[in-house]
């Protein structure tokens, strides 16, 4: 009996450890590059974004006259692109988001159109643990970095889950 047990704890010990695991994988470290407010539409200055990971986070508040009419969109442009690369806004009324990105380095702007709103914020975010890419790399090796890490993160859930299912089908034999 007590070589069963020491089983049961080793597999519980185990999974505890592959889900802590999947904690630690990827901690993003979240910095801001730039923000914007307003209340109208607006093409914004051009910024430097230094890694493949990054995000904008924005928020309205809608004119409480026509709440149901606000509209928000924001545009993401590559300096140089002739149409934009990315898109998010306030579709089914949301007054806030996260856009995340993963378009690689360099510069970029917005154009932000809106409608019946009394304001909005928006901030430029790059995530500081993210690898920067050098000159000489181009952005599939980059790519390559966000896959090793969802592919690990994937690879974590699946063992831990085996594990606990090993470890409760292994307790349900036992009690019969």
């Amino acid at each position: 009996m007590r070589g069963k047990k020491t089983k049961e704890n080793v597999a519980c010990f185990a999974a505890i450890i592959l889900i802590s695991f999947i904690g630690i994988a990827y901690a993003a470290d979240w910095n801001v590059i730039t923000s914007f407010s307003g209340a109208s539409d607006q093409t914004t200055t051009d910024f430097y974004v230094p890694t493949n990971e990054w995000r904008i986070v924005w928020n309205i508040t809608p004119d409480p006259q026509n709440t149901s009419y606000a509209v928000f969109r924001v545009d993401v442009h590559q300096k140089g692109a002739s149409w934009y690369v990315a898109q998010d806004g306030n579709y089914d009324e949301k007054t806030n988001g996260i856009l995340d990105l993963h378009l690689g380095v360099g510069d970029f702007f917005l154009d932000i159109v809106t409608a019946n709103l009394d304001g909005y914020t928006l901030k430029v975010e790059y995530d500081a643990t993210a690898p920067t890419p050098t000159p000489s790399e181009d952005a599939s090796e980059t790519s390559n970095y966000t896959t090793f890490v969802i592919a690990t993160i994937v690879t974590s859930i699946c063992a831990s889950s085996l594990i606990v299912a090993i470890y409760v089908i292994r307790k349900r034999k036992y009690r019969s």
